[in-house]
Formats: structure tokens, C-alpha cells, sequence
């Protein structure tokens, strides 16, 4: 059985060759041990340094941006090619699931993050218009899926779909008690400098200009670290207006797991200010490498740490507060990293893949079914 996988960001080609970013290839690492091959089917975006070549053997078809009547089209003309469509976040899948329910196309609808929230947080009537745009587009897509898959419930809850739906994210952690212990015997011995660090791509809605913010408000033993990819242009310009820019350091990406499980290891608190998203991969790593977390109200991972520890988007103000409170407290740093540590055993891999198979198996044999 085929698998057309349907996304929005992440995909190029450079020198001759297809990449993705990792965030894809895990995806279609899951996702593809349940069919026999996967068509690519995206928005050609730049190249992003660390991303991962797609096999040559695959079938990958890029768009320009906002190419919908081209995808479409593809969609109907190709139609014998692929037997099942997986719809990732963003315009395309939103756009595809309309044709393809059409044409009788087996659907499986995924929600990854709230598009309402992330464009209603941008404070500007566009960003009003663009945010109930694409909510309705997200509602239709995961309403008209064959089956529908989230990353966390209160997706579910505000997008609602009408056949079995399957609250499980693909994320893959490695749970080694060692982690915890080496954290503990961390905060024990203590030390004057504090490093907080944001594993994140350099985007807007990230907040990593909230934390730059915050340090405004820390006192100069405190500093923060920046491991992801993208432009940093815009984030040094404000630490330098700031004066802060000698106590922010962009690390640029980590391609290797085990260089940002090494880097995890060495920050003092992780924090999420991120204005919109679902279930970020990043912190749950860090929640697995035993880190302390502070983490805005508004993304998935907030419902597993103690509202003591949230915060609203944008304020910045008591981010730093936050921050300061923990960082100057060591028996509370390892209360909250245990229970971090705790909480990540929820993702281990062989609970994820308990949930998938057996979701999965039941699509693919109503599918079989039908034909």
C-alpha cells in the first residue's frame, strides 16, 4: 500500500538532491513501516543546514508557495498512484483534503499544533483574519478525514473530528535513569552561573525574544543559550539594543541527538516561551534529560507541568521572575526536574508504537475493506 504524505515546511532540494528536516524523517520513519512506500508531496522551501537527504528512490513532488491549483491538479492526475493520503499541518493538507474526499481517497488528518491560537497571538486584525482563515480550513480538514490523529487533547477538543481518532505524538524518547541522577548531584553541588537554554527553530513564534527579554530583569550570572536553525540576525539586534547580547548565545542547529542530549545535560533550566504549539519534541527531551521547565500556558506540554511554572505568552516580566525563583533554589530545581523525568516516561517508545500499530492496523484494514 502507497502512503502520500502531505506537508507544508521542511522540504527542498539543493545540488541535485531531495532533503527534509529531521522532524519529517521521524514522521515518515513511523509512519512509513505501515505502508510499502511513501510519495512526498510539499512546498519547496530553502535549504535549512542539517537537513537530512531523502532516498533517491523516492517519489518527491515540490510546490511553490501558494501553488494550490498545481496540487490539485497532481492530486487527480496521480490519483492511481498513491492508495492513502496523510495530511500534516498547514495549507496543503487543508487545501488537499477537499479534493481528495472527492475522489474517494482513504484520509488520515493530522493536527500538530492550534492554528487559532498561533495567529490570533500575533495582536493584529490580519493576524484575526488569517487565525479564523485557518482554524475553519484545520476544522474541515480533520472533520473530513477517513481517521484523524492528534498530538494532544485539547487539539481534539477544538478540532474536532467525526470518525476514530487516535491523541498520540510521534515523539521518540530514550529514558536512562543516569540522566536524572547526574542532574540531582548537579543542583547538589551547585553553582554560581545559571544557564538557561531554548532548543528551537528561529521563528517568531518560538518567543525567543521574550527570553532575551528576560534577562533584562536577571542578574548578570544568569545567561541563555539557543540551540535551532534559522536567521539570528533579528534576535542579536535585540540583545544588543537590550545590552544583554554578551549574556545570549545562538548555538546554531545540532544535527546529532546525542550533541543535544549533551548540551541538555549542561543547561540549568529549560524553558518553552513559545507564543503558540502543540507538543514540542524539545522540551520533552528536556524533560527526559531531568531539566526544570518553565513553559507558556498555551502549548501542549503545559498540562504536565505545574502552573506555578507557566506563563502567560509575551511576558517576559514574569519569565523572569520564574526563573529566578528556581534558579535560586536548588531543592526545588530537583523536585521539578524528578517530576519532569517522570512525566517523559509517557513517550517511551514502545508505549508510542503500542498506540500507532494498533491504530493503524485498524485504518489499513478498513481500507483493505473497502476495495
Amino acid at each position: 500500500m502507497v502512503l502520500l504524505y502531505i506537508a507544508d515546511n521542511g522540504f527542498s532540494f539543493y545540488e541535485g538532491k531531495y532533503y527534509f528536516t529531521r522532524p519529517n524523517y521521524n514522521n515518515t520513519k513511523q509512519f512509513g513501516k505501515y505502508f510499502d512506500k511513501v510519495i512526498y508531496v510539499a512546498r519547496e522551501a530553502s535549504y535549512i543546514d542539517g537537513s537530512i537527504q531523502i532516498p533517491d528512490n523516492s517519489n518527491v513532488y515540490l510546490f511553490k508557495k501558494m501553488d494550490f491549483s498545481g496540487i490539485r491538479k497532481w492530486l487527480k492526475t496521480h490519483a492511481s498512484e498513491y492508495d492513502v493520503a496523510l495530511l500534516r499541518n498547514g495549507m496543503n493538507g487543508c487545501i488537499a483534503v477537499n479534493t481528495l474526499h472527492k475522489i474517494n481517497k482513504p484520509i488520515i488528518s493530522y493536527l500538530g499544533y492550534d492554528a487559532l491560537a498561533h495567529k490570533l497571538l500575533g495582536r493584529t486584525m490580519l493576524g484575526f483574519v488569517e487565525g479564523v482563515i485557518w482554524y475553519l480550513l484545520e476544522k474541515n480538514k480533520m472533520a473530513k478525514g477517513t481517521y484523524a490523529h492528534y498530538c494532544a487533547d485539547n487539539l481534539a477538543k477544538r478540532y474536532p473530528a467525526k470518525v476514530p481518532y487516535l491523541v498520540c505524538p510521534n515523539i521518540e524518547i530514550e529514558i536512562d535513569d543516569n540522566n536524572l541522577k547526574c542532574r540531582i548531584n548537579k543542583y547538589k553541588l551547585g553553582k554560581d552561573k545559571k544557564v538557561v537554554g531554548i532548543l528551537a527553530t528561529l521563528n517568531s513564534y518560538k518567543g525567543i525574544d521574550t527570553a532575551i527579554k528576560s534577562l533584562t530583569l536577571l542578574p548578570g550570572n544568569y545567561s541563555l543559550e539557543v540551540v535551532g536553525g534559522g536567521k539570528s540576525d533579528e534576535y542579536v539586534r535585540i540583545a544588543q539594543e537590550l545590552k544583554v547580547d554578551n549574556r545570549v548565545h545562538f548555538m546554531g542547529y545540532f544535527a546529532e541527538q546525542e550533541k543535544i542530549k549533551d548540551w541538555l545535560k549542561e543547561i540549568d533550566i529549560y524553558i518553552q516561551p513559545s507564543i503558540s504549539e502543540g507538543l514540542p519534541r524539545a522540551a520533552i527531551e528536556a524533560m527526559s534529560m531531568g531539566c526544570p521547565l518553565i513553559v507558556s500556558n498555551t502549548i501542549g506540554v503545559s498540562s504536565w507541568i505545574d502552573q506555578s511554572w507557566q506563563i502567560k505568552p509575551r511576558d517576559y516580566k514574569k519569565l523572569a521572575e520564574k526563573i529566578l525563583l528556581m534558579g535560586n533554589d536548588a531543592e526545588n530545581m530537583i523536585q521539578q526536574a524528578s517530576k519532569n523525568f517522570e512525566t517523559s516516561k509517557m513517550f517511551r517508545p514502545e508505549i508510542r508504537d503500542s498506540k500507532m500499530d494498533s491504530y493503524y492496523k485498524d485504518f489499513l484494514d478498513s481500507v483493505d475493506n473497502k476495495k
